[in-house]
C-alpha cells in the first residue's frame, strides 16, 4: 500500500499537478504602466519633402516606415537619398524629379496619392496634395533630437489627430 502510494506521488509530481507554486504577489511583479500611450497605425502612403537629407527628415523616414507606412521622400543629394531609402524601405526620388512627377509615380507605383505630406521646404507647399499636410521645416531651427522631432511629427500624422494640424 505505502509503495502505491508513493509511485502515484512520483506521477502527480512528474505531470506538474504537484508544482511548487509560485509565491509572488501583484505587488511583487513588474509594475504595471499606466502612464504609456499606444498609437496604431493604419498603412498609410507618405510624401516626404526635402532640400536636403537633414537628420530629422531621415528620423522622420525612418519612424513612418518603422510603423509600416509607405514612404516616398525627394531630397536634392542623390548619395545620401539612395542611403537614406536603402537604410529605411523608403522610395527616394531626385529633387529634379519635381513634386509632380514625384507624385505621379508614387500614383502608378502605388496605385494612390499621398494621405500625408510632410513639408521640410516653406517654398514648396503639398497644399491639396493629401489630406494631411505637415509643414515640419518650422521646428528645423531649435529641434531638440531629430528622434524627438520625427516622434512628434508621426504622432501628429496619426489619423486621430488631424484636428491638431488645423
Amino acid at each position: 500500500m505505502a509503495d502505491n502510494y508513493l509511485e502515484k506521488r512520483m506521477e502527480e509530481y512528474r505531470s506538474g499537478r504537484l508544482a511548487v507554486r509560485s509565491r509572488t504577489s501583484s505587488s511583487m511583479r513588474a509594475p504595471r504602466r499606466n502612464d504609456s500611450l499606444t498609437l496604431r497605425y493604419e498603412p498609410m502612403t507618405v510624401a516626404v519633402i526635402a532640400e536636403a537629407v537633414h537628420p530629422v527628415v531621415a528620423e522622420t523616414i525612418g519612424a513612418f516606415t518603422a510603423v509600416g507606412c509607405r514612404v516616398a521622400f525627394m531630397a536634392a543629394d542623390v548619395r545620401e537619398g539612395n542611403a537614406v531609402a536603402q537604410r529605411t524601405g523608403a522610395r527616394y526620388y531626385p529633387a529634379a524629379l519635381g513634386l509632380e512627377g514625384m507624385l505621379a509615380d508614387m500614383t502608378a507605383h502605388w496605385g494612390c496619392q499621398p494621405e500625408v505630406a510632410v513639408t521640410f521646404m516653406p517654398s514648396l507647399s503639398p497644399r491639396g496634395v493629401a489630406s494631411r499636410v505637415i509643414e515640419a521645416y518650422r521646428w528645423l531651427t531649435d529641434s531638440p533630437d531629430p528622434s524627438v522631432l520625427a516622434r512628434h511629427i508621426l504622432y501628429l500624422a496619426h489619423p486621430d489627430n488631424a484636428f491638431l494640424l488645423g
